[in-house]
């Protein structure tokens, strides 16, 4: 099962897909970059969805989402506030978090936040 679309948050639309069902806890993956995109995990996505519901989502200005030219949005503040956005919308109460590359260092600020609903963390060729 595939399901994708855009949310409209505060400074732009986000792209984001959803494989996979089941009961098990979904688990949410970080691209890194910054600047990057998610295509590079959409294999990694696709593999992992036959055993649980896996999102990924192109963050603001990579790949399929918007690209806004204000350099006053490149913040850990603003991407961590565009992390919540994306889990409230999608219903991400309770989730699995892999950041990979700048997702790791995003999911470490991110958790470092005192965030809760996050059940376990896999950081991917990140440094802490």
């Amino acid at each position: 099962m595939r399901t994708e679309g855009y949310l409209e948050l505060p400074n732009g639309r986000v792209w984001w897909r959803r494989e996979g069902a089941g009961d098990a806890l979904p688990i949410l993956l970080l691209h890194g970059g910054p600047g990057a995109a998610s295509y590079y995990l959409e294999p990694f996505a696709e593999h992992l969805a036959l055993h649980r519901p896996v999102i990924i989502f192109d963050q603001l200005g990579c790949g399929r989402s918007d690209q806004p030219d204000d350099p006053e949005l490149w913040t850990l503040d603003r991407a961590c506030q565009e992390l919540d956005d994306v889990r409230a919308a999608l219903g991400l109460e309770h989730c699995h978090l892999l950041g990979q590359s700048w997702g790791g260092w995003l999911a470490i600020e991110y958790l470092c936040r005192g965030t809760t609903g996050i059940e376990q963390v896999v950081l991917a060729s990140t440094s802490a």
